[in-house]
């Protein structure tokens, strides 16, 4: 032991590996905890399930609504780039609905631990994000 030499993080070969490694259990932290919340008020809002890592981080599932939800951890406000492959993965999503070959309506939710930047949050006033998008 080095006593209070000693340092609390051991010295790493690729420290923006590091700081990857970190950001993604972070991410998934806040994923399993709002998904931990979706279990704890499923039935007082007529949920029968909660899917994680399906087509989406996290699905609701009720007799006539799916509600897919993509969870977003980042430092900065979210910017539209950020949310472009779900908006994207949503659009698939909604057509499946559409022509039936998923049942019930669906909306789909994107949750930020940040707020949005600038951008993506005139897009959000000007609703040019599809209306089932919340």
């Amino acid at each position: 032991m080095k006593g209070s030499e000693e340092k609390s993080t051991p010295d790493v070969l690729d420290s923006a590996q590091l700081v990857r490694i970190k950001a993604v259990h972070r991410g998934f932290l806040y994923q399993h905890l709002y998904a931990v919340g979706c279990l704890l008020l499923a039935q007082k809002v007529s949920v029968e399930t909660v899917t994680v890592e399906l087509d989406e981080d996290i699905e609701l599932n009720s007799v006539q609504e799916r509600i897919y939800v993509q969870v977003k951890t980042r430092q900065k406000p979210i910017i539209p780039s950020d949310v472009s492959g779900a908006l994207a993965r949503f659009a698939e999503m909604r057509n499946e609905h559409i022509v039936g070959r998923r049942q019930g309506s669906a909306s789909f939710v994107i949750v930020a631990n940040q707020a949005p930047g600038p951008h993506l949050q005139k897009m959000i006033e000007d609703k040019t994000l599809p209306a089932d998008v919340r």
